[in-house]
């Protein structure tokens, strides 16, 4: 509120200041062919003109003939030619001293060396002498950019003060850009967001910008830099602002849930700023400048699009202030920019004193994408905080239930110890020559397979998942593990001769005798069990399927979805001694020999009802 209450105490400044009328009139001519000399345009038609005149992006010669009144005073006059960034501005006056030939002008613009009679302050201008008469003047115009002229004619004394006031306006107004840049570069040094460096990009760009419509690189660049390289720095200043500053657009409005579509027509649009530098650089300048104004406007209405396309989707804190703010703040950013846009390609047929509005732009801007980055960071500060909060929870949790699994596998690791030397003495001791003796050792070594069952169930838990891959004959190994099981004579083997394989026999011995000890534990006693192998395409991969079937016993069906889940066991299997860990097992050794293993239930009105389990390993 001080920035702006100093802003409108300095505009007001010059416009609270009293001045004689010294231009009585105005006129203008168009030189459509830029030739014309003094004499013809003399003798032209001018038409006469209040204020400001603009011809927007045209190739020809603006000439503007004025009338100046006569003064008693011998101070001398200065007239003011704004725009700043107008290219040749020609002066024809015929009571300048020494003008010896009437024919021969002086010099302003920025293609003019300064000197003490063409400029004031940073605006274009000359300072002339009054006469006590009135007297007719010709100036002659030309530019690379926008044709448009607003010219004022005052003692020097009050356009030096009116100067001095812009001049001390203009310093405000880039300190205040100066310490926003300030702050964009602090924080993208901080938060390490790129979002930052596109807003300190954007705000170094603004203030080129601002340069070249003041005319504060005029001022100090004319000593320094030839006419064509100070044309080219200008021009390449103006066209490429526009792709700076969208890309900051674009990227800051599409975190707010913008349709990827509509994002990927806006990221397009950033190709029409690389064709104007190339049209400058292949010397179309006001062609490059003509487009790029177009593009500006263009670039303004796309960026209110993308606003009001945003959505707060995650409901996230401060996020629909974010997206209110920006819908209002682009709203008000295009209200200041298309108006400038128009007039400088001539669509919009007003003064020149509303182009000046394009200065309030970058103040506007800047405020508004201040507080919406505010807020951004606000909200990205909150959702750290919150994601802080739950990695803590997280992390502590994860403890916990570190220290529960260590202190369950302390007390198993207890428990197997302690049970497995009782079980070594009881099957010792215990002869099997009695039917007790024999029902004692069999329950023992149930036990035992109960125990070696919890251990492996804990170790695949620390498991590497490194595997003894080795080459062996699929169909032999099957066989002897048939020949050593104690169901050996109702297992029956289907399995080519010869069938090569290549996978870790340790584990793959493992998973057969589970799934055979399942079959003969869980089927009829007088009932066959069926071990089958054959070669099996598997989405595409080559590879073997082995499987076992049995017919369904008193135990029932399990449930498919849950049988390879730890310590499932079905209703009617609990009969029988068991630890729910046998197919578990199986399943995840099956996963890390890189095969798969499935379940098949019994299918509706078979004669016998079967049970499958395949296992299906790749080649």
């Amino acid at each position: 509120m001080l920035l702006w209450l100093a802003l409108a105490t300095l505009v007001a400044a010059p416009l609270a200041h009293a001045a004689e009328p010294l231009l009585i009139s105005e006129a203008y001519w168009v030189d459509e062919g830029g030739k014309a000399t003094l004499d013809d345009a003399e003798r032209a038609t001018f038409t006469p003109f209040e204020g400001s005149i603009a011809k927007g992006y045209r190739p020809f010669a603006l000439w503007v003939k004025l009338r100046i009144s006569g003064r008693d005073s011998t101070d001398q006059l200065a007239i003011i030619v704004q725009p700043a960034f107008l290219r040749r501005i020609e002066l024809y006056d015929p009571d300048l001293p020494g003008n010896d030939a009437p024919g021969t002008p002086i010099m302003s613009g920025r293609d003019a060396e300064i000197t003490p009679v063409n400029h004031i302050g940073l605006d274009n201008g000359f300072v002339i002498p009054s006469s006590k008469t009135p007297r007719t003047l010709f100036l002659r115009i030309t530019t690379t950019t926008t044709l448009m002229a607003d010219i004022k004619v005052s003692p020097v004394a009050d356009a030096e003060f009116d100067s001095q006031v812009s001049a001390g306006t203009l310093s405000i107004y880039f300190a205040f850009l100066c310490a926003f840049l300030l702050w964009a570069i602090v924080s993208w040094a901080v938060r390490r967001d790129l979002l930052y460096g596109l807003f300190a990009l954007r705000l170094v760009f603004s203030i080129l910008h601002l340069s070249v419509m003041a005319g504060v690189l005029r001022y100090f660049l004319a000593g320094t830099l030839s006419a064509p390289v100070r044309d080219l720095i200008y021009s390449l200043i103006l066209v490429t602002v526009v792709a700076v500053t969208g890309s900051f657009d674009f990227k800051l409005i599409s975190e707010f849930g913008v349709p990827r579509w509509l994002q990927r027509l806006a990221w397009c649009l950033l190709v029409l700023p690389a064709t104007c530098v190339v049209m400058v650089l292949l010397g179309h300048t006001q062609a490059a400048l003509h487009l790029s104004a177009l593009v500006v406007t263009l670039f303004v209405i796309t960026n209110v699009v993308l606003a009001f396309s945003a959505r707060n989707e995650e409901r996230a804190p401060y996020g629909q202030m974010a997206i209110n703010t920006i819908r209002v703040g682009y709203i008000l950013m295009a209200l200041v920019i298309i108006a400038p846009a128009l007039i400088a390609t001539n669509i919009l047929h007003t003064g020149v004193p509303v182009m000046k509005v394009v200065f309030l732009h970058a103040l506007i801007t800047t405020v508004i994408l201040f507080a919406i980055l505010s807020i951004r960071a606000r909200q990205k500060d909150l959702l750290m905080q919150e994601a802080l909060i739950q990695y803590e929870v997280t992390e502590r949790e994860l403890r916990q239930e570190s220290e529960r699994r260590a202190e369950k596998e302390k007390f198993l690791a207890m428990l197997v110890h302690e049970l497995r030397n009782p079980l070594t003495v009881i099957r010792l001791r215990t002869s099997e020559s009695s039917a007790s003796g024999k029902a004692v050792h069999q329950a023992a070594r149930e036990m035992a397979e109960i125990i070696e069952r919890v251990e492996l169930s804990e170790a695949l838990e620390h498991a590497n998942g490194q595997n003894q891959t080795a080459t062996m004959d699929l169909g032999d190994v099957l066989r002897e593990i048939v020949a050593e099981h104690p169901a050996a004579s109702r297992i029956s083997v289907d399995a080519p001769m010869r069938l090569i394989v290549a996978t870790d026999e340790s584990l793959l011995r493992s998973i057969v005798r589970n799934l055979l000890d399942n079959a003969a534990k869980y089927s009829p006693e007088a009932s066959q069990i069926r071990l089958a192998v054959a070669e099996q395409i598997q989405n595409g991969v080559g590879g073997t399927r082995l499987s076992v079937a049995n017919e369904i016993g008193e135990a029932g069906v399990p449930d498919g979805e849950r049988l390879f889940t730890k310590y499932y066991r079905s209703q009617g299997a609990h009969r029988w001694p068991g630890s729910g860990l046998g197919l578990f097992l199986v399943a995840n050794w099956a996963q890390s020999l890189g095969g798969t293993i499935g379940y098949e239930g019994p299918t509706a009105g078979s004669d016998t009802p079967l049970v499958r389990f395949s296992l299906w390993l790749p080649q």
